[in-house]
């Protein structure tokens, strides 16, 4: 049986964008659409580093709409992330047009529940997903249909985010990971 799941790349150096999120907790659910209601994230964090304009999003069927991602307000206050980007874009190795960043946490207890990204233009167009772990525990679980797996601080995994899938934090400790997107030119 194959894995779901590719390492990408290891011993990442995440402290320094550590530090800078540690210096920066005002950035921490400034946007609330991904979190907010019943959604699969609702027990998340978020911090959104560069997606769509607002403008962009208040346009009917927006969802299912090509559009540019931008750099939001929180990137100027993360200056060690592009460091960390370009590492990931260097491990992926081609030519990669840049989408969508964000970081999420997942308090200890806590659960992102199972879904799919499938049906959203951004998650299917910026096809080449990375999950970089920035702090965690050996009780986070990563889930893809029906494989199981521990990622370590300072990995970067894929996997097929339009496949059913989700996390557990059984851990005391939170989870936060930068979530970068790519698509192949």
């Amino acid at each position: 049986m194959s894995s779901h799941f590719t390492k990408i790349a290891e011993n990442l150096d995440v402290e320094p964008l550590l530090c800078d999120l540690d210096d920066n907790p005002q950035l921490w659910d400034q946007r609330k659409e991904r979190t907010a209601g019943n959604s699969p994230h609702r027990e998340a964090s978020d911090i959104w580093i560069r997606y769509a304009s607002e403008e962009a999003m208040r346009q009917p069927g927006f969802m299912t709409a090509p559009h540019r991602s931008i750099w939001w307000p929180a990137a100027a206050h993360l200056p060690a992330l592009m460091d960390l980007t370009m590492e990931v874009m260097d491990a992926l190795e081609g030519d990669l047009k840049l989408g969508g960043i964000l970081i999420t946490r997942i308090p200890g207890g806590k659960q992102v529940y199972e879904h799919t990204d499938r049906g959203t233009w951004h998650s299917e167009h910026y096809d080449q997903k990375v999950w970089v772990v920035l702090r965690g525990n050996d009780r986070c679980i990563n889930t893809v249909e029906d494989e199981e797996m521990v990622w370590k601080p300072g990995e970067g995994w894929m996997h097929d985010n339009l496949l059913p899938h989700s996390v557990r934090n059984e851990g005391e400790s939170e989870r936060i990971v930068l979530i970068l997107c790519f698509r192949r030119r």
